[in-house]
C-alpha cells in the first residue's frame, strides 16, 4: 500500500501546506491509481507561471520529492537533459524527514536557485562550491569505460583520428574496456607515454574523435552522434572493425570543480547488428554511450593528498601471510608504487578466511599471487616477488651470478625505503632489524597473538628512535611493555599445512594490519608538513579480547616510546625471549 493511502492524513498535510503557501497544484490521478504520487505545481516567476512536476518517492518522507521544470530558467542547478532541479547540495543529508515537505522546499530553495541562475557570478555564498558535471547526468552503458589523459587540445582543431587499446576479446557482444593510446591533433600525434595501462590492454582500434564547443544538447545516443556528424560528416557511416564495433570520441568543456572548466570525454559505440530481413536497410547498428575516466596518479591522489610523499617509495615486506598480505594491499591503494615481497609459503584453502585473496590463489606461491593481484588491480605498480625462506642456505642467481641469501637480502634492504616485517618469527625479526640498523633503513614489525586476540606493532627509525628491536624484546620480556591479550591452547595444524598455526578471525587480525599500515605511512612521510602526520609513539600493544571474560572488546591500544634497555642481558633472560 502506498504511503498516502496508508496515511491519508499525511497527504492532507502536504496539500494544506501547498495551499497555505499560495501554490496552485493538481494531483496526477493516473499516477495515483498506480500507487505513485505526482503533483503538478504552478510556480510564478515574474509574470509567467512554470509547471513544476513533483514526484514523491515511495519512501517519502524519508527522502525528498524530485522536482522537474521543463520551462524553468536555465542554469547550473537544472539538469539540461531531464530538467530536474538540484534543490540541495546533498539531499540525503540536508532533507529533514520530520519537518520538511514540498511546499517548504519550494518556498526556501527555488528563490536561491533563481538567484544563482540570474547572477551566477554573485552566487558563491549560496552554492556548495560543487562543480556541475554534465557527464554525471548521462546514462552510460553498464560495465564499460575508456581511460583518457588530461590532454591540452589547441583551438581551431575540432576532429582527428585516435587509436584505442582495448582489453583482449572486446567485441560487439561484450562490455568495452580500454584507453586512448594516441590522438591525431592537426599534424601532431599526441601519445600516452609509458602508460601504466599498456600491459592490460592489447587490441588496437582505429577510430575518430571530435571536439564540441559545449556539452551535448541531448542524452540520446543518436542525437549525440548527430552533433558529432555536424563537425565531421564522414562519421555518418560507421567504420566497423573486425570485432564489429566503431567508437567515436567526443570531447567538450565542462566544470571539473566549482567554476573551473576542463575538457572531458565521452565515447559513443556503434555495434554492428547481424543481417536481418525485418530491419530497415539503413539501420545496421545499435549505439550506447561509454563513460571516460582518468587512471593517473594525480586523479587518485586527490582523495588522499596527505599520502603524496609515499608515492615513489620502495617497500620491502617480509612475510605475506594474514598480516603482510593486507598491509601490502593497504599500501598499494594508498599510492605506493614499488614493492619487494618475500615469503616461502603457498596459498592453501585454510588461508582463505584471513588472507587477502580468494580461491583463485590457492596452490600459487603467496608472493606470485600478490604480484599478479597488484598487476591486475593497480596497473603501474612494480612488485618483485621473491620465494625465499630467510635463514636458509639458498643460493640466489642475480644476472647469472651466484650470490648467497645473506648478501642478496642485504642488497634488497639497502634499496628499500622501509622494511616491514610481518613474518612473526623471532629469529627473522632479530636478523632483519640488525640488517636495517646496519644500512640505516627504517624498520617496522607487526605480530599477532594466538586466537587473534591482540598484537604488537613497532618501529625503529635510524637516528630518531632511541631504542632498537632488541631493546623492545628485552623490555617486553621484562614486563616493561604490557603483553597483548592471547588465547591459550588455540594452536592447530590444518590438513596439508607443514607447520602449526593458531585460530583467529581475519577481521580481528586486520586491526593489526591497519595500524601497522598507518605507522608505516607516518614513518615514510617522516614529518613532512603536507604528509600524513607522525605518531608520538613507537610501540603499540593491541588487545581485542578480555582474557578473563573471554569476550571481544573494542580495540584497545597501549602505546609507548621505544627506549634503550639498560638491564642485565644474561643468558637466562635472553632465553626467555624464545617463549
Amino acid at each position: 500500500m502506498a504511503w498516502f493511502d496508508e496515511n491519508p492524513d499525511f497527504l492532507q498535510e502536504e496539500e494544506n501546506s501547498l495551499v497555505n503557501e499560495g501554490y496552485q497544484y493538481k494531483i496526477d490521478e493516473a499516477a495515483r491509481s498506480e500507487g505513485r504520487l505526482v503533483i503538478k505545481v504552478s510556480y510564478p516567476i515574474g509574470d509567467k507561471k512554470h509547471d513544476l512536476i513533483c514526484i514523491y518517492p515511495a519512501s517519502y518522507p524519508s527522502f525528498a520529492p524530485i522536482v522537474f521544470g521543463a520551462t524553468f530558467p536555465q542554469g547550473r542547478h537544472l539538469d539540461p537533459y531531464s530538467h530536474r532541479l538540484c534543490l540541495f547540495e546533498n539531499e540525503q543529508s540536508v532533507w529533514n524527514s520530520h519537518s520538511d515537505n514540498l511546499a517548504k522546499t519550494l518556498k526556501e530553495q527555488i528563490p536561491l536557485i533563481l538567484r544563482s541562475h540570474s547572477s551566477p557570478d554573485d552566487a558563491s555564498d549560496i552554492e556548495g562550491n560543487v562543480g556541475y558535471q554534465v557527464t554525471g547526468q548521462i546514462p552510460y552503458e553498464n560495465n564499460s569505460v575508456i581511460f583518457v589523459e588530461d590532454w591540452a587540445l589547441p583551438e581551431g582543431i575540432s576532429f582527428g583520428e585516435m587509436t584505442l587499446k582495448l582489453r583482449k576479446g572486446c567485441n560487439a557482444e561484450t562490455a568495452i574496456s580500454g584507453y586512448v593510446e594516441s590522438l591525431q591533433v592537426g599534424n601532431e600525434i599526441i601519445t600516452t607515454p609509458d602508460s601504466q595501462l599498456s600491459s592490460i590492454f592489447e587490441s588496437k582500434l582505429k577510430c575518430k574523435w571530435v571536439k564540441l564547443n559545449s556539452p551535448p544538447a541531448s542524452m540520446n545516443n543518436e542525437d549525440v552522434l548527430r552533433e558529432a556528424i555536424c563537425v565531421l560528416p564522414s562519421l555518418k557511416n560507421p567504420n566497423f572493425q573486425k570485432n564489429g564495433i566503431d567508437i567515436v570520441g567526443l570531447v567538450f568543456p565542462e566544470e571539473s570543480i566549482y567554476k573551473e572548466i576542463i575538457f572531458n570525454w565521452i565515447f559513443v559505440i556503434r555495434r554492428k547488428l547481424p543481417k536481418s530481413k525485418t530491419k530497415p536497410k539503413n539501420i545496421n547498428y545499435v549505439s550506447q554511450t561509454i563513460r571516460s575516466d582518468r587512471y593517473t596518479k594525480e586523479n587518485m591522489q586527490r582523495r588522499i593528498p596527505r599520502l603524496s610523499p609515499i608515492v615513489n617509495k620502495n617497500i620491502l615486506v617480509v612475510g605475506a601471510g594474514a598480516l603482510g598480505s593486507n598491509i601490502i594491499w593497504q599500501l598499494a591503494r594508498s599510492g605506493v608504487t614499488s614493492f619487494t615481497v618475500i615469503d616461502f609459503d603457498i596459498v592453501q584453502v585454510g588461508n582463505l578466511p584471513r588472507w587477502l585473496l580468494g580461491f583463485w590463489a590457492v596452490g600459487r606461491s603467496k608472493v606470485e599471487a600478490i604480484s599478479l593481484f597488484l598487476a591486475q588491480n593497480f596497473p603501474g605498480i612494480e612488485c618483485k616477488p621473491i620465494n625465499l625462506r630467510i635463514g636458509s642456505d639458498q643460493i640466489i642467481f642475480v644476472d647469472n651470478k651466484k650470490i648467497d641469501a645473506h648478501a642478496f637480502l642485504k642488497n634488497i634492504v639497502k634499496e628499500s625505503d622501509l622494511v616491514i616485517d610481518s613474518a612473526a618469527e623471532l629469529n627473522v625479526s632479530a636478523y632483519l632489524s640488525n640488517l636495517c640498523e646496519e644500512v640505516a633503513i627504517p624498520y617496522v614489525w607487526a605480530t599477532a597473538t594466538q586466537g587473534g586476540w591482540g598484537g604488537i606493532i613497532g618501529r625503529v627509525i635510524p637516528n630518531v628512535t632511541e631504542g632498537g628491536w632488541m631493546d623492545f624484546s628485552y623490555h617486553n620480556a621484562n614486563g616493561d611493555i604490557s603483553l597483548p591479550a592471547a588465547e591459550e591452547g588455540s594452536n592447530i595444524q590444518p590438513v596439508g599445512c607443514f607447520h602449526p598455526t593458531f585460530t583467529g578471525t581475519g577481521f580481528d587480525l586486520d586491526q593489526v594490519s591497519l595500524m601497522a599500515t598507518r605507522l608505516s605511512v607516518a614513518s615514510l612521510c617522516n614529518g613532512q608538513i603536507e604528509g600524513y602526520p607522525d605518531f608520538d609513539w613507537d610501540v603499540g600493544v593491541l588487545s581485542l579480547w578480555d582474557e578473563q571474560a573471554k569476550k571481544p572488546i573494542a580495540p584497545h591500544w597501549e602505546t609507548s616510546k621505544l627506549v634503550k634497555y639498560y638491564g642485565n642481558r644474561n643468558e637466562k633472560f635472553s632465553s626467555s625471549l624464545d617463549k
